[in-house]
């Protein structure tokens, strides 16, 4: 192991000394994951994982269900997590490989 890598071993260690262990977000799977990020900006951990409950509920998390719910429920949860567009999110929902190019809700 290196001297940098020791170095930031002993770092981590104590960080986890003071602030417990990281909890991993509420998702399940990559798409989840991936909504997880672009739901929120520069908000708390809380923060985020409300926006992302309150998408959950309002419009689903799966690619289709996105991109048929009403634009008003995304921007319901994104406003939560401190943005004031949907774009983010409908955009990772139309790039998503489960969907067929010529198949997309509008």
């Amino acid at each position: 192991m290196t001297r940098v890598a020791k170095k930031l071993r002993g770092i981590l260690a104590r960080l986890g000394e003071i602030t417990g262990p990281a909890q991993p977000p509420p998702v399940k799977g990559p798409f989840e994951m991936i909504l997880w990020e672009n739901v929120a900006y520069l908000v708390s951990d809380e923060r985020r994982e409300t926006a992302f409950k309150t998408l959950q509920k309002l419009t689903g998390t799966k690619p289709k269900e996105i991109l048929v719910a009403p634009r008003e429920a995304i921007l319901a949860a994104t406003r939560l997590g401190g943005m004031r567009k949907n774009q983010s999110v409908t955009t990772a929902a139309r790039r998503s490989p489960g969907l067929a190019p010529g198949r997309l809700p509008r």
